[in-house]
């Protein structure tokens, strides 16, 4: 819910556009260091899937118009 307020704040203040294809690259670049860092130390594997989860919910902002 946060990211959700968040993203939609940021995107009324700087545009629709620029926030959802900012958060969808950075939202892509989590998703391929989650794949390609599985082996990393627990803690840090969990902080990296509250960060993708965290940009993930950024896109899916239902009030963001279209």
């Amino acid at each position: 819910m946060v990211a959700s307020i968040l993203f939609g704040e940021l995107a009324a203040k700087f545009g629709h556009r620029k926030i959802v294809s900012f958060v969808m690259t950075i939202s892509g670049l989590l998703g391929i260091s989650l794949g390609f860092l599985a082996e990393i130390p627990y803690p840090y594997l969990v902080c990296l899937c509250i960060s993708y989860t965290i940009f993930f919910k950024g896109i899916l902002q239902p009030s963001m118009p279209v």
